[in-house]
């Protein structure tokens, strides 16, 4: 199943995400293994683990602030507001699914392509103010190996972060990313959008 996000990074908006890149399906004992706990497949798991469900589900949440969309997600926009070269998208571009101009017309999707960020015209004309419809992230069996790989090192490192505070009584406290989690996911970060 496809999820509709905007296109747009919502800021401080926390994701619930029970089926993620990082708990297909909601099965949450790959990663539960990765990180020394015990596990069960099946939704009893989740229930009796909601403290390490939720270092989980964040852990999914930071990799998509970082990285843009993981998990396949369809019907992200971008608004092209006035005619260009090239437009720029939030999010990788996976697929463009639909171009409608700025007058209501559909657009033919095949006479657009997208590299990385970029969408252009196939022919090189510029790109006309429109409303561009596309997917982000990859199917399950095609998200690379080092975001998952990334993700598992974030939710072990809060976890374990997690228990060293449910041990001392202290409140949990502002978190870095690992190295090893940042380089695995570097080359994956979005790219900066804005003014230099």
């Amino acid at each position: 199943p496809s999820r509709r996000r905007s296109g747009r990074r919502p800021r401080s908006v926390r994701r619930v995400v029970a089926d993620s890149f990082l708990s297909p399906g909601g099965d949450y004992s790959a990663v539960a293994e990765f990180c020394g706990v015990k596990a069960s497949a099946g939704p009893g798991f989740a229930d009796a683990n909601v403290g390490f469900v939720r270092c989980v589900d964040s852990a999914a949440n930071a990799v998509r602030t970082k990285c843009g969309p993981i998990d396949y997600e369809t019907g992200l926009t971008l608004r092209v507001k006035r005619a260009t070269g090239a437009a720029v998208a939030p999010f990788r571009v996976a697929a463009i699914t639909a171009v409608v101009a700025a007058d209501g017309s559909a657009l033919d999707v095949a006479t657009f392509e997208a590299d990385g960020h970029v969408v252009e015209r196939v022919d090189g004309s510029e790109v006309p103010a429109c409303t561009i419809t596309y997917a982000s992230g990859w199917p399950a069996a095609a998200v690379p190996v080092d975001l998952t790989s990334a993700g598992f090192e974030l939710a072990r490192h809060l976890w374990r972060l997690t228990l060293g505070n449910t041990r001392t009584g202290e409140p949990p406290g502002q978190w870095l990313w690992p190295r090893q989690a940042l380089s695995l996911a570097e080359p994956y970060f979005l790219a900066p959008l804005g003014f230099a």
